[in-house]
């Protein structure tokens, strides 16, 4: 009599999955978690600035001299200008496959049986993450779809020349931020190179970083210093707020340095908290042909770690139907403001081999 194994009968058998869904991708947000997201308004992202004047500065006169015409000279006042960028994603799924899932119950993975949900919060999720790497690298101009986009930290918001939001450092040599940099060729890391930028932040601005961001690569660099005893302290940084999308138990001067997925490769900001939103467009009324229409909470995350939750928020709406299916959009726009460029400080070319 021959054996009969599991094969012969599988496909008469039923299906049971385990009950947790195993996310396999990595959507963590550290700068869009640490940044705070505020309203803006009008047909751009814009705020007022005042450098100093340059024609004439304070000096010591003779006794009894008159005030010459060339010392009544003011502050300067200007404002600093973005556009606005539309970051968007959406799904398109049958009504059938709503019902099934919803119908799955104890067969298949919990999260999967809210599919509308769950569809919504990984779209939302990987949103963020686009939105973080531009917070980094984004230069106005999306290199796949030729809109505007975000202008980052390293893209030209903390630069030492060029013009940011309209202004030109050039004309404003207080609108600079620090910029360490090697000529393109890979160096090491060391403390020198980071007292010098800190310093130099400290200088340019009169206060001192809140964070320093770094790659997952210059955080293993900085991690060699210790050598002998790694001095921790705790998974907390400023205010005890917990960095979950990336380490931060490690210091510098008491700044907490915290790694990011998205920090480009070779690269550390001196970051100062206090002067970088993320400025979003608020939604005006109610939408007139959606069914749903609500700010949510952008958030993001990686299998079993915690949620990087952040301020900046975004739209969902149900499109229109032609069928048995839903469509949905995310979108939100918005832009980056480094509303004081001289309270960050760039470490480039840093090897990571």
């Amino acid at each position: 009599m021959a054996l009969e194994s599991v094969a012969a009968i599988q496909a008469a058998l039923g299906q049971r999955l385990a009950p947790q869904l195993y996310t396999l991708w990595n959507r963590s947000a550290a700068l869009a978690q640490i940044a705070e997201a505020e309203p803006g308004a009008s047909h751009n992202c814009a705020w007022d600035v005042e450098a100093s004047q340059t024609t004439q500065q304070p000096d010591t006169v003779a006794e009894g001299a008159d005030v010459a015409a060339g010392e009544l000279q003011s502050d300067l006042n200007d404002a600093a200008k973005l556009g606005w960028a539309d970051y968007r994603t959406g799904f398109h799924v049958s009504q059938r496959t709503f019902d099934a899932a919803a119908s799955s119950g104890g067969v298949t993975a919990e999260q999967l049986v809210d599919m509308f949900e769950r569809r919504l919060m990984s779209k939302a999720q990987a949103l963020l993450s686009k939105i973080n790497k531009d917070l980094y690298a984004g230069n106005g101009t999306s290199v796949v779809s030729g809109q505007p986009n975000i202008i980052g930290l390293f893209g030209g918001a903390t630069d030492a020349t060029g013009t940011y939001a309209g202004l030109a450092r050039a004309t404003y040599a207080e609108w600079a931020g620090y910029v360490s940099a090697n000529g393109g060729s890979p160096r090491a890391l060391t403390l020198p190179l980071m007292a010098l930028a800190e310093r130099n932040l400290f200088v340019n601005c009169g206060e001192t970083p809140t964070h320093i961001l770094v790659s997952p690569g210059s955080y293993s660099k900085y991690e060699t210093f210790f050598t002998n005893v790694l001095r921790v302290s705790g998974d907390s940084g400023v205010g005890g707020a917990t960095y979950s999308a990336g380490a931060s138990q490690l210091t510098y001067k008491g700044i907490p340095i915290v790694r990011d997925k998205d920090c480009p490769a070779g690269k550390m900001m001196f970051f100062n908290a206090n002067y970088f939103r993320v400025k979003f467009l608020p939604q005006a009324g109610k939408p007139r042909d959606a069914i749903l229409a609500e700010m949510r909470k952008l958030s993001g995350g990686a299998h079993n770690a915690p949620v990087t939750a952040t301020s900046i928020p975004f739209r969902v709406e149900i499109l229109a139907k032609n069928g048995s299916s839903t469509r949905v959009s995310l979108w939100t726009s918005i832009q980056a403001a480094a509303l004081k460029p001289n309270a960050f400080a760039q470490v480039l070319d840093i090897d990571e081999s």
